[in-house]
């Protein structure tokens, strides 16, 4: 095994131990219907698939394979705004 093939299975481990670790919040977040948890659960979600190494479209297509990417990465800031307006709504009340 060289150094390489190492440190890419090293980087998997890490990455699926953090999508394991965002599970849960996911998961308790989604079940209260709130605009703060619809955000943070689309924005959670979001960032797992930006930080795992699969794709829906591989990267190795030109142009193609960067939309699901950049897709991605809307999803990420439209949940960050939307945590973002769901807190302020509910620290108004």
């Amino acid at each position: 095994m060289g150094l390489v093939s190492f440190a890419k299975r090293c980087l998997l481990q890490l990455l699926l131990s953090l999508a394991i670790f965002f599970i849960p919040i996911v998961w308790a977040t989604a079940s209260d219907h709130s605009l703060f948890s619809l955000g943070v659960s689309l924005a959670v979600s979001a960032l797992c698939y930006l930080l795992l190494p699969w794709d829906l479209i591989p990267n190795w297509l030109p142009l193609i394979g960067w939309i699901d990417n950049f897709v991605a990465l809307l999803v990420l800031i439209g949940g960050g705004l939307l945590a973002g307006a769901g807190l302020a709504v509910s620290m108004e009340d």
